[in-house]
């Protein structure tokens, strides 16, 4: 598609590097948005996305505004990343920080609910500017530190959902958010069988050592699921040398014939969804998991947590199977179950893989969905 670029200037303020959901979210962000308008990547992680990326005292400190207040974020996090805030801000008002006037864009993206109390911070240094929020994490708008996130993204011009879940949610609450989800070209899965890598294992995990994805649950479990002779284990993503420790505590005490590998941060986690036969997300909080798609779109079917706010994309009897998060024995007897009736794993993949389809976007259709709502909500 030959897109001329609006005359609209965009800067975008990722809260978070590449690697994971989030990062890849906001790499196809960019992306998008870079096709249509004149973009700038700004703030602390902003090197990370653009090797030209924009330098601004405002906007680095208006980029480190934390205010973590999603699903399995504990009170005392929260009130220390308020409190570093709020000293910030009273920095940036004593000190009269600026971006330069040539700098300043028409619209603000910021990608996360952490970061809400940018958009207040935005508004009053750039009242003309507009502001849009992208929220990728499930915020109980009803909760104490909810509320100041809801006064905070209630100053933006427009307000983005990772999920309908948490657009639903926002809407309880009086908020017009339209939903842009994670989007996957047709070539992610094009590839000639005889040269696509393929890397085997019967169950595959993927949240490293992060608790809002399962570490804890999935180690609690991890004995247990060892028992079954044969079974073989891979672990994807970056662990700590402690949660290591604790892994190879547990490799040690394997007295079956079964194999535990600690693979690591991995580029493309392609190779591991092709050869699996189930993926493990025994998530901590809800959010919205990407590798569930991805192993959709690989025809592999999943286990999950129970919570009724990922039924985007996880349906349990129909595309997955489901436990209770208070009981980690579920998700041993889930897994066995998938793993002992092949009539049901090949049921659960064929309709994850139906599920996943919906996600697969060309980028053009992406282009001219986003830039229509940027112009509709933002300029206006």
């Amino acid at each position: 598609m030959n897109c001329k670029k609006s005359k609209i200037n965009v800067l975008i303020v990722p809260h978070w590097r590449p690697g994971g959901g989030a990062g890849f979210y906001i790499r196809d962000l960019i992306a998008v948005i870079n096709k249509k308008f004149n973009l700038r990547v700004g703030g602390v992680y902003a090197q990370f996305y653009d090797s030209n990326p924009l330098k601004s005292k405002f906007v680095d400190s208006v980029g480190r505004l934390s205010l973590p207040a999603y699903s399995g974020i504990g009170n005392v996090a929260c009130i220390f990343h308020l409190f570093r805030s709020l000293v910030s801000i009273m920095t940036m008002f004593a000190c009269r920080i600026r971006m330069h006037p040539n700098d300043t864009p028409h619209v603000f993206i910021y990608t996360s609910s952490v970061q809400a109390l940018a958009i207040p911070v935005t508004r009053w240094f750039y009242p003309r500017t507009k502001i849009t929020i992208a929220i990728q994490e499930e915020v109980d708008l009803s909760s104490f530190f909810g509320k100041l996130v809801l006064y905070c993204i209630r100053q933006s011009n427009m307000l983005v959902s990772i999920s309908k879940s948490w657009a639903l949610h926002a809407r309880s609450f009086g908020l017009n958010p339209f939903v842009y989800s994670n989007a996957y070209p047709e070539s992610f899965v094009e590839q000639d069988n005889n040269q696509a890598q393929i890397i085997n294992s019967d169950l595959l995990y993927v949240g490293g050592d992060a608790k809002i994805k399962g570490f804890d649950g999935f180690l609690a479990v991890l004995p247990n699921l060892l028992t079954r002779p044969n079974i073989k284990i891979l672990c994807l993503g970056e662990y700590s040398p402690k949660a290591r420790k604790k892994i190879d505590t547990i490799k040690k005490s394997i007295t079956s014939n079964s194999e535990l590998l600690m693979i690591g941060h991995v580029s493309d986690v392609r190779p591991f969804l092709r050869g699996t036969r189930l993926l493990l997300l025994p998530v901590g909080s809800p959010h919205f998991c990407r590798p569930a798609i991805e192993a959709g779109l690989f025809s592999k079917t999943f286990v999950i947590s129970d919570f009724d706010q990922m039924n985007d994309f996880a349906m349990s009897g129909k595309n997955c199977l489901s436990y209770n998060n208070f009981e980690p024995n579920g998700l041993v007897e889930a897994v066995f179950k998938i793993i002992d009736n092949d009539f049901l794993r090949r049921k659960l993949e064929f309709e994850n893989r139906l599920v996943a389809q919906s996600y697969i976007r060309s980028i053009d259709c992406d282009v001219n969905f986003i830039s229509g709502f940027l112009i509709a909500n933002n300029l206006s």
